[in-house]
């Protein structure tokens, strides 16, 4: 029942996550000889139903209404933002610590050449 008032007021995919660590939780306590068996034996864990959401990514970013007008320098960046943080599903940390130098790509996080991107710096 605790689990079902969880599923009325939370997404499903958190009350499974917390049906586990439940799970887990009583596990140990029945090993540690704490409890005489665990009480979620005959449980079964929360259905997950499938997303009725679909990301951008799962479609073309092309066609993702995200879509900026690339027709400027800041467009062009914008654009270039949102299809990576898409493709990579990063963190907007991530995406503005990112250092790019012409001069020498060896110190880089950007490689246009090859299209790619690569995080080696911590935190700014």
């Amino acid at each position: 029942m605790f689990t079902a008032a969880e599923l009325a007021r939370i997404a499903p995919s958190t009350a499974a996550t917390r049906y586990r660590s439940r799970q887990q939780l009583f596990k140990r306590l029945d090993d540690e000889g704490e409890i005489s068996g665990s009480p979620m034996v005959k449980m079964r864990a929360p259905i997950i139903p499938e997303s009725r959401y679909s990301s951008c990514r799962t479609t073309r970013s092309r066609a993702c209404p995200l879509r900026v007008r690339a027709k400027t320098s800041a467009g062009r960046r914008d654009t270039a933002m949102i299809r990576l943080s898409l493709n990579t599903v990063g963190r907007l940390e991530g995406l503005v610590g990112l250092r790019y130098d012409a001069d020498d790509p060896d110190s880089s996080d950007v490689d246009l050449r090859s299209r790619r991107a690569h995080r080696r710096h911590g935190p700014t």
